[in-house]
């Protein structure tokens, strides 16, 4: 087996620790698709933020609204410390805080609330509400609101 030829040092061809030279087309098409990837992701995001009313939002009916499959749609948010199904629910919770800690909202019962940002039973809700704030939401719209219990 002949030995492998080394490049003379004034060949022309841009090394790798050359100062200016230019990356190979895989790093090329790798950064190109970090760039699709990161606005694949921001249209998903954008996608569910308009559709948090809907009680029936799921991983699969994201994916099919963007043309991808499931997979790839849990890939997109694998490096976002979190699933596709706990960001959804994370930002209905932040959302009907929001509403719960609003003195114009203070008419509206908290199961309209819940329901006004998908949450598909009040008892889910305020399950779900208290693990992530630590108080049911009546208790947080009283606190928030500065209203005695």
């Amino acid at each position: 087996m002949p030995a492998r030829r080394r490049r003379p040092a004034g060949d022309g061809r841009p090394r790798p620790a050359d100062r200016g030279a230019r990356p190979s087309p895989r790093r090329r098409r790798a950064r190109a698709g970090r760039r699709g990837h990161r606005a694949l992701l921001l249209r998903v995001r954008a996608f569910v933020q308009r559709h948090l009313h809907d009680p029936g939002l799921s991983p699969a009916i994201i994916a099919a609204a963007h043309n991808i499959s499931v997979s790839y749609l849990h890939r997109l948010f694998r490096g976002h410390d979190s699933t596709v199904a706990a960001w959804i629910r994370g930002q209905r919770l932040e959302h009907a805080r929001r509403d719960l800690a609003d003195r114009t909202l203070r008419t509206v019962p908290v199961h309209r609330i819940a329901a006004r940002w998908g949450f598909p039973g009040h008892a889910t809700f305020t399950r779900a509400f208290r693990a992530t704030y630590g108080l049911p939401p009546r208790d947080y719209r009283h606190q928030a609101l500065g209203s005695p219990l």
